[in-house]
């Protein structure tokens, strides 16, 4: 799921507005190389590497754009997002949806 239209009606769910998650999306550089492999499709926020390999990326995506974002937020919103998941009973956490609702924590 890398669709701009997708992650909408996915994220509908966390009330978070379609304009708010394009203003996301879009600072997401080439949504559909990221998930390219079926291993790349998801995060699981019970796996270690996991929760890295969203930190790493959306912290890349978001010192692009305001280099004051500090590690510890970065890392706050990766953990706010699992729960914020696992609040509506979401198992099954799409990369880039799960991208986009870091990122609106975090700009």
């Amino acid at each position: 799921m890398h669709e701009l239209e997708d992650v909408q009606e996915y994220l509908e769910k966390l009330s978070i507005s379609n304009d708010r998650i394009e203003q996301c999306y879009d600072l997401i550089s080439v949504p559909e190389k990221r998930v390219d492999d079926p291993d790349e499709k998801w995060v699981a926020c019970s796996q270690d590497h996991e929760k890295d390999t969203a930190y790493r990326a959306v912290k890349k995506i978001v010192t692009a754009f305001d280099s004051t974002i500090d590690n510890a937020s970065i890392k706050d919103a990766r953990d706010r997002t699992c729960k914020q998941f696992k609040d509506v009973k979401t198992k099954m956490k799409h990369r880039i949806p799960f991208y986009v609702v870091m990122i609106d924590k975090l700009i």
